[in-house]
């Protein structure tokens, strides 16, 4: 099982703005490539207009006033025997989530090229819809064959995430807009 899930803070400091808009929708693609990295200044951020504090702080009251349902409640893990990718949620009944991906495979002997992503966030859910928005977001990158590039920590691009989803069995589905599905197994309630 994964065991980076793991509570992260990031604080950050805009002008307030009279009312919160939520952070401009982009589609984030995974891919297993050694050199894809996530500059700093490419990352989304709430718009100017509007403080993060504020934006959070309405999507946290949000959250607790649509609750996550029973069957998405708990640790879900996608890994995969013989995959170099992890990717693991832990939906809480009070409306929040952590979300752990790790992409890893071996350069040769003794030689593990790593990538990580932590993210945390609120959830809304309507009906079979799961809307994802981040609070935080950190990538970690360890290559040996470059590591004077190496990462830790940076701030990841906090993209608004939404998916249908579907739950039973310990299994849950989760289908993004073009129809990818990614199919998680649950490790804990």
């Amino acid at each position: 099982m994964l065991s980076a899930l793991m509570l992260l803070t990031f604080t950050t400091s805009c002008s307030p703005a009279p009312k919160p808009q939520p952070p401009n929708k982009t589609q984030t693609t995974v891919t297993s490539s050694p050199t894809a990295s996530v500059p700093c200044s490419s990352a989304p951020q709430p718009p100017n207009k509007t403080s993060p504090a504020a934006y959070y702080s309405s999507a946290i009251l949000a959250a607790k006033e649509n609750p996550v349902p029973d069957p998405l409640v708990g640790v879900w893990e996608s890994a995969r025997q013989n995959s170099n990718t992890t990717l693991a949620y832990r939906f809480a009944t009070d409306g929040t989530y952590k979300y752990a991906g790790l992409l890893s495979y071996c350069m040769g002997p003794g030689r593990l090229y790593e990538l990580t992503q932590i993210v945390q966030g609120t959830v809304q859910v309507e009906g079979d819809r799961i809307t994802l928005r981040p609070t935080t977001d950190t990538v970690t990158r360890k290559n040996p064959e470059n590591p004077q590039e190496d990462y830790e920590n940076r701030p990841g691009p906090r993209t608004v995430q939404s998916f249908n989803w579907q739950a039973g069995d310990r299994t849950l589905t989760l289908t993004d807009p073009d129809g990818l599905q990614f199919v998680f197994r649950q490790v804990s309630a």
